[in-house]
């Protein structure tokens, strides 16, 4: 009787000693990139005061006319009731604390929305003022023409001099009235854009 000798299948045991391999490689690696991100250190980044205004965190800053005629600091640009101050409205870019006046942008108000036009520079902050109107916009044929809310005082004229410049401005304007037949608008005393 011959006896034969059964090769051993290692393919078995060569798939479970790779396995663990690459497993103990991946735990140790885990092991290793886990260990670093636990640690936490503290790095001081300036030592001493910094000197700020609330402004300066801001690219807008609005500020709205009270009833004396100061201006208080707003969260909200305003919806209506109100007009842009463009004397006082203005862009820069802060240079060691100082806003240089960008004179480019150009600043527009509209039924609530502001405009920005011509911003060309990085770290370009605005600081707009509102002051109250006593006018509204309204749409015609013509375009856009602004009326007066204030009742004119009658008792004052509201003339013209040789010049063309009226004497009495705060009489003149576009105004509105409200008759049983609609709205009417009346053009008193030196009005710049009355084209009937």
């Amino acid at each position: 009787m011959k006896f034969e000798l059964l090769k051993k299948n290692h393919l078995k045991r060569n798939i479970i000693v790779g396995v663990l391999v690459v497993g103990i490689i991946s735990a140790v690696v885990l092991q290793f990139t886990k260990a670093k991100y636990r640690t936490t250190q503290s790095i001081p980044l300036v030592t001493g005061t910094i000197n700020y205004k609330v402004p300066d965190l801001n690219l807008i800053s609005l500020y709205i006319a009270n009833e004396e005629g100061e201006y208080i600091e707003s969260d909200t640009i305003p919806s209506s009731g109100y007009k842009l101050n463009t004397e006082q409205s203005y862009c820069g870019i802060s240079n060691n604390g100082e806003i240089e006046k960008d004179d480019n942008v150009i600043l527009t108000y509209e039924n609530g929305n502001m405009t920005f036009s011509n911003v060309t520079k990085k770290g370009t902050k605005c600081y707009l003022y509102f002051d109250e109107s006593n006018t509204k916009e309204v749409e015609t044929l013509l375009g856009t023409i602004e009326v007066n809310l204030d009742t004119p005082d009658f008792s004052k004229t509201a003339q013209a001099d040789c010049s063309g410049k009226s004497n009495r401005e705060e009489t003149n304007g576009i105004y509105e009235e409200t008759t049983s037949k609609g709205t009417i608008y009346y053009f008193r005393g030196a009005v710049s854009n009355n084209w009937v």
